[in-house]
């Protein structure tokens, strides 16, 4: 349940930055706040950011993500959306072992994804919409237990995907649509 929104501590402080704190029934404390910030390059340091259970870094400047990103063992929703930069989803993934959600939607120069995602048995939701460039999905993607949602429209540089037949029952999985395909891919190259 969302209780409040609240401005960010000096540290956080950005253009439209802000964090959404919930509060857990029956409780007054507050789980640390999640960020929402223009920037990753450097991510701000504070007290308890290992305690974070959100992050959303929208719309970065940045070509990588901050290595701090993957001491966050608590987090459970990561959104790099639109960061236009990002060309790679590093092997380090794989340490964020209770992360539910996934949305790199957006980004556009995104062409590899790291094989440890195969390592994230808690994945519910991976978003790749949007991700043009993105040339292949690990094979990996299809041993995640808890996969409900796998969402590769946009993705109009796929030449190739796993077997979709090994995603766990009821996984919804959105495909390029063929007018989002390069015009020299054959139907073939996405099934």
């Amino acid at each position: 349940m969302l209780s409040a929104f609240l401005s960010l501590p000096s540290v956080f402080r950005a253009p439209g930055a802000y964090a959404m704190r919930r509060s857990p029934r029956g409780s007054r404390a507050a789980e640390p706040p999640a960020a929402a910030l223009p920037s990753i390059d450097p991510l701000p340091s504070r007290p308890n950011l290992h305690e974070m259970r959100t992050l959303r870094l929208w719309n970065c400047d940045s070509a990588t993500i901050p290595n701090k990103v993957w001491h966050l063992h608590l987090l459970e929703t990561l959104e790099l959306c639109g960061s236009a930069r990002l060309e790679f989803v590093p092997a380090s993934i794989g340490r964020l072992k209770r992360l539910r959600t996934l949305s790199l939607a957006g980004c556009t120069s995104l062409r590899k994804i790291s094989d440890e995602m195969g390592r994230l048995e808690s994945l519910e939701v991976l978003d790749l919409s949007g991700c043009r460039r993105l040339q292949q999905v690990p094979e990996d993607v299809c041993r995640l237990p808890r996969l409900r949602l796998l969402d590769l429209e946009g993705c109009d540089s796929l030449v190739g995907l796993p077997d979709l037949r090994r995603l766990p029952p009821g996984c919804e999985v959105r495909l390029p649509r063929p007018a989002d395909r390069p015009d020299d891919a054959p139907p073939s190259s996405l099934g």
